[in-house]
């Protein structure tokens, strides 16, 4: 069967077009340029063979045909919309979008989502654009592991997931003398002393030396906390 019904974007530029008087109020309400509405009410017209919109300096008018066309597709056009909008809804009732460092996510939580998906078949994670700034002001994402503590985000339930461990590194000479393993025990050369000069060759053949390496307390990361709306 032939079907003889314009596309769902034309109906929708349409409808908004003549309900506002104005292609550019038209524009943002669906979030389109100026140009796209212009285009999709001419197909419109091309489509039924006759004008649908009076344009004047001040605002849009309806054409006979027009008012016919606004009159029928009015009401199913918001019942579809309304309807779409509740099923999305649904469906997002076990989505979660997240927004995570990039190297955080590959080295630290990647390895770790098949044991999240095993015992949390029925969430769907999505991975949304980091942003350093992230305020999760907008729509998306639901939740961010950022950098930071807990008191940086007011208004926001956070988290600590990983960061505050500390590793004292150093070389077995250096640690020999210690009595435990702890890193209030270690030597006071330990802090002081270079762990290696390590020679390396260069590209121009000549023989350098590695910057001494001190020994240092470093985080395995930094440390990061992830925040949900509350």
């Amino acid at each position: 069967m032939r079907l003889h019904s314009p596309s769902m974007s034309e109906l929708h530029a349409f409808a908004t077009a003549a309900r506002l008087g104005s292609f550019t109020r038209a524009a943002e309400e669906l979030c389109v340029t100026q140009g796209a509405i212009s285009r999709a009410i001419a197909r419109l017209e091309a489509h039924f063979g006759q004008p649908l919109l009076q344009r004047n300096a001040h605002r849009l008018g309806l054409t006979d045909a027009g008012r016919q066309l606004l009159d029928a597709v009015a009401e199913p056009l918001a019942a579809i919309e309304h309807a779409s909008a509740a099923l999305r809804a649904g469906d997002r009732r076990h989505h979660l979008a997240l927004s995570v460092v990039p190297t955080l996510a590959s080295v630290w939580l990647v390895p770790r989502l098949r044991d999240f998906h095993r015992r949390h078949p029925e969430i769907r994670l999505d991975f949304v654009p980091y942003q350093r700034d992230e305020d999760l002001s907008g729509p998306s994402p639901d939740a961010a592991i950022l950098a930071g503590e807990a008191g940086k985000w007011p208004g926001l339930q956070a988290d600590y997931v990983i960061g505050r461990e500390m590793v004292p590194v150093c070389t077995r000479t250096a640690r020999a003398p210690a009595a435990t393993p702890a890193a209030g025990s270690l030597p006071p050369s330990c802090w002081t002393s270079p762990c290696s000069t390590t020679p390396r060759r260069r590209r121009t053949g000549k023989t350098g030396c590695r910057r001494p390496a001190y020994p240092t307390l470093r985080p395995g990361y930094p440390q990061r906390s992830t925040r949900s709306r509350s």
